[in-house]
């Protein structure tokens, strides 16, 4: 696989040691992790996690391809790939998923990056009912049935709730929570 990269002109910055943070690329990179790693992980550009990796992170990035083992939530903004030799334990938000035979992915799958139309969110932060839930320190549950009530301001499309976050926090601050 490294000759075929090299011969394509790609460049890969190959993590094989042991690490444990946050780490962050806020420009395009691409990556390839080999050996273990715990945190959080934001990316952009293509991220490899190798055959021999063991990841314990919850994973942002663009384009990732899995050949390891992760453990955590999994968002690839442009397309995820597991192989047959990835697994996954986590669940995973991508608007295109690719699982080869013999690969495992252990947990929820939300293909959802059809958002609504931009005049309705201004590329506003979205959230999901349960990160909705996680951001107001609320039960899961309490704030599925403010929305079904339309207690709280958010959206549902293509079955899932959808809430912007500048709506969620003017909500707040005038005071509508436990209404």
């Amino acid at each position: 696989m490294r000759k075929r990269e090299e011969e394509q002109g790609e460049k890969f910055l190959d993590i094989t040691a042991n690490m444990e943070g946050d780490l962050s690329f806020n420009d395009p990179v691409n990556l390839r992790i080999s050996g273990e790693f715990k945190g959080n992980l934001n990316t952009k550009g293509r991220l490899v996690i190798g055959e021999k990796a063991m990841v314990n992170a919850g994973i942002n990035g663009e384009e990732i391809s899995i050949a390891g083992k992760i453990t955590g939530n999994v968002k690839a903004s442009k397309k995820l790939e597991i192989l047959s030799s990835g697994q996954i334990n986590g669940d995973v938000q991508t608007p295109v998923l690719s699982i080869k035979e013999g690969g495992i992915l252990q947990g929820r799958c939300q293909m959802l990056f059809d958002f609504p139309e931009k005049e309705t969110f201004k590329n506003e932060k979205l959230m999901g009912l349960k990160e909705l839930a996680e951001y107001l320190e609320l039960d899961l549950n309490v704030v599925e049935k403010w929305a079904g009530n339309k207690k709280i301001p958010g959206i549902k499309k293509n079955g899932e709730w959808l809430f912007e976050k500048e709506k969620i926090d003017k909500w707040v601050s005038e005071e509508k929570v436990g209404v």
